[in-house]
């Protein structure tokens, strides 16, 4: 449904917008609404052309020829309000004719900050010439025309790799469904490094995860990724010292845990989260719960 604005807006064909297309299978293809082997370990890079009948829209809008208009494009998961910092391109003036050439938008997402649903936002704003008439945008940063598409990434591949053994004969507790593995290392591969354990004790949870979409598998999953994502801040905060004395390169386990604590805390991060987590437990587990989703997803 097109966005209702409290002033003006252009004729909805005054922009043309392509679909969002990715190259994550290998070969370039428009975006899907599930991607089923997406990772933590996955940077998704999405592209998509946009043209704007700039005279058009300033026309509609009773906008001066001398306003100056930009495109941007943003996302956020669905696990957090904040959305990450947008692309933003100018578009230039227009001078005799209406149409500028097609732009090219690029957006990339950092599979260590996302998680769940990502939301992705592209819009045409007012950057500067508004004018003080009645229903008409003049603020700079006026939204006049948005789309957003959703793109599900947690789908049916899991995010680290996963094996049904005997926790009890490894050492695990052997009443626990199921385990993580990380590497000792910060510097190892977080993708082979770190290893999802399930229980063979309990087939009932191992069919609800390996089974049809069902409720039960959506509850069971995101029961499971939110422990997965709390023990994985758990051992970052074992390893606070390490981990901020360092830079770890993208991949790394490192780089993982602390994108983690950064996606769940913000800018105060690890440090953050563990000062919240000795001067506040119980507000501590909410953000963590809240921050992964727990039996919150649409998919529930």
């Amino acid at each position: 449904m097109p966005a209702t604005y409290p002033y003006r807006s252009p004729l909805p064909d005054r922009v043309a917008a392509g679909p969002w297309v990715t190259n994550t299978s290998g070969a370039a293809a428009p975006l899907p609404t599930v991607l089923n082997d997406w990772d933590y370990g996955t940077e998704l890079t999405l592209t998509r052309e946009i043209d704007v009948d700039q005279q058009g829209v300033l026309e509609d809008c009773r906008l001066a020829r001398g306003a100056t208009l930009s495109v941007t494009a943003s996302w956020w998961p669905d696990t957090s309000l904040l959305k990450m910092p947008p692309t933003v391109i100018a578009l230039p003036r227009t001078g005799s004719t209406s149409r500028s050439a097609p732009i090219n938008l690029a957006l990339t997402i950092p599979g260590a900050l996302a998680g769940g649903t990502a939301r992705i936002q592209t819009a045409l704003i007012l950057t500067g010439g508004g004018t003080a008439e009645p229903w008409t945008p003049s603020i700079p940063g006026s939204e006049l025309w948005s789309d957003e598409v959703t793109v599900q990434l947690e789908g049916k591949g899991p995010m680290f790799p996963m094996q049904v053994v005997d926790l009890g004969a490894l050492g695990f507790d052997p009443a626990a469904p199921w385990a993580l593995v990380t590497p000792d290392s910060l510097d190892a591969a977080a993708m082979g490094g770190v290893v999802l354990l399930l229980n063979e004790r309990y087939p009932a949870v191992i069919d609800a995860l390996l089974g049809e979409p069902s409720g039960v598998r959506a509850a069971v999953e995101s029961s499971l990724w939110t422990d997965v994502g709390a023990t994985l801040l758990d051992v970052a905060m074992s390893r606070v010292d390490d981990i901020e004395e360092a830079t770890y390169p993208e991949g790394t386990f490192g780089w993982v845990l602390t994108n983690q604590a950064r996606g769940a805390f913000g800018e105060s991060g690890l440090q953050g989260a563990a000062e919240l987590r000795l001067a506040d437990p119980p507000a501590y587990r909410a953000r963590v719960n809240a921050y992964f989703g727990l039996l919150t997803r649409s998919a529930l």
